[in-house]
């Protein structure tokens, strides 16, 4: 997603006792957005350029980014890559809550300190 060239950060891989990398890719990710924020490196003049990959990033670091960007300083490209990126976290979540929902319907009816259960019944 950003190169050396792009943003002049580079992440060392530090190895492990087994001679394997400890450094996964969303370390690297989340290396590279920090200092490419703290330099301001998104930031024209006039504008917020979003880089490339920007609708790609693991989730966890694209709802963050997205909620930071200044919307009246992207150009109309920009604009839509933002909503598409936006479009993709409200798709995750919704997948999520449906998911959350199908829980509860298999639970019974307890408070704070009932044990975890799910019911096998089929749903009436």
């Amino acid at each position: 997603m950003f190169g050396q060239e792009e943003s002049g950060v580079e992440l060392l891989e530090p190895w492990g006792p087994s001679g394997q990398s400890s450094v996964t890719t969303e370390d690297q990710i989340a290396y590279e957005v920090t200092c490419h924020e703290m330099a301001d490196g998104w930031v024209e003049p006039d504008r917020h350029v979003l880089p490339p990959g920007f609708e790609d990033l693991p989730l966890t670091f694209l709802g963050v980014l997205a909620r930071s960007v200044d919307r009246g300083r992207l150009n109309g490209h920009d604009a839509v890559r933002l909503m598409q990126a936006e479009a993709r976290l409200e798709s995750s979540f919704a997948a999520s809550k449906l998911a959350t929902m199908a829980a509860v319907a298999h639970c019974p009816p307890g408070n704070p300190d009932s044990p975890v259960e799910r019911s096998t019944d089929e749903i009436q």
